[in-house]
């Protein structure tokens, strides 16, 4: 398994690789692990982005255009290493909360930290 190096999460002891399936809102994600091939929603773990209008509610302000910079960030295909500082931590509504590293072919690593790249962009609060 590839550890992404030269960041803060450079000594993680365990990494779920995964593909991003598509964006769901400014700070959720579908993604398919790559070993065993299920699908998981997973949030993103630090931010906090606007929600973006549905059926059901109708968002906030700037939540369609978080949803857009994260689709940006994250197309689909993305292969993406996910960390949870506790993997059986079903997060806020049950959904798993990882920190999202997604893979930079300029680089050749995982060094694209999705949640800090959404909060420089000011589309999520820490």
């Amino acid at each position: 398994m590839v550890h992404p190096s030269n960041t803060p999460w450079s000594n993680a002891p365990a990494w779920e690789p995964a593909i991003g399936d598509r964006v769901v809102d400014g700070d959720a994600v579908i993604v398919t692990d790559e070993g065993i091939g299920a699908q998981s929603r997973v949030r993103l773990l630090g931010i906090n982005a606007p929600e973006k209008p549905t059926t059901k509610k109708p968002g906030n302000c700037g939540g369609e255009q978080a949803s857009q910079w994260l689709t940006a960030l994250l197309p689909v295909g993305t292969r993406v290493r996910l960390l949870s500082s506790d993997r059986a931590s079903p997060g806020k509504k049950k959904r798993p909360q990882r920190v999202v590293l997604a893979y930079n072919e300029k680089t050749g690593d995982f060094d694209q930290d999705v949640a800090w790249g959404m909060a420089e962009r000011g589309w999520g609060l820490w």
